[in-house]
């Protein structure tokens, strides 16, 4: 039975991440009879009570695990925890704690992820997929995916949904390239897959931008588009500088 370790970037989550993580871990114990899974809470520079409900929660489950770090950033938690854990498991994955995206697509994504090379990712515009959320953030993200295509010749259909899953293999070639510490991270993962002809998978998701409605999202859609420009200009100042 392969490994696979599930991880939740957690900042600033205090609202949710009790019923949220609970409700992960009742529904892997339930569903995920064919993987030997694990849930890593990986709070990152919190300032609320986010790291002692984490505590709390692994405590209190010998499947769930957590770690802390001062520093605050989604994709600097990401990397160093599937870094710390590339050798202990086959499979590495990761979920928003919002828990957006319908957990029934997990095993597929972890499937997916668990031979050789490859790497799974959600996608919320592929056939089969469905999304509920607010016109602004549609048209958003819609517009965002084009930009990439054109300026950096991503194939993938998403690239910013928060559910993907890599093998320990392809994590060990991809960690030398996906060093962003924020939500370009996602770009980058998918971007230098594709660049390395790792085998990519999408899986179709039921997406809900606010499953829990006293959490709101946190991200700044005007200030994040604004970085994501200023991501991508360096993204191909770096291919032109390497000769990738």
């Amino acid at each position: 039975m392969k490994r696979a370790l599930i991880v939740l970037p957690a900042h600033n989550e205090e609202v949710v991440l009790s019923k949220n993580a609970r409700e992960l871990v009742l529904w892997c114990a339930q569903n995920l009879s064919g993987f030997d899974w694990c849930v890593h809470i990986a709070e990152n520079g919190s300032t609320d009570r986010t790291a002692e409900i984490a505590r709390e929660i692994a405590a209190g489950n010998p499947r769930v695990v957590m770690s802390s770090s001062a520093e605050p950033g989604r994709g600097r938690a990401l990397s160093r925890v599937w870094s710390e854990a590339e050798k202990k498991f086959e499979v590495l994955a990761y979920m928003d704690i919002d828990l957006s995206a319908d957990l029934a697509a997990l095993p597929i994504l972890l499937e997916a992820a668990s031979g050789g090379r490859a790497v799974s990712f959600g996608s919320r515009f592929d056939q089969g997929a469905s999304i509920e959320r607010s016109l602004y953030r549609e048209a958003a993200s819609r517009g965002y995916r084009a930009l990439v295509r054109v300026a950096l010749g991503i194939k993938a259909r998403d690239l910013q949904c928060g559910f993907k899953a890599v093998s320990a293999t392809a994590w060990q070639e991809l960690k030398k390239y996906v060093t962003h510490s924020g939500w370009f991270w996602d770009t980058e993962l998918i971007f230098w897959a594709e660049r390395l002809n790792l085998s990519l998978a999408a899986v179709p998701v039921h997406w809900v931008e606010t499953r829990d409605q006293k959490r709101k999202s946190t991200v700044k859609v005007i200030p994040t588009a604004l970085g994501y420009l200023r991501d991508i200009s360096a993204m191909r100042w770096r291919l032109w500088k390497e000769r990738f």
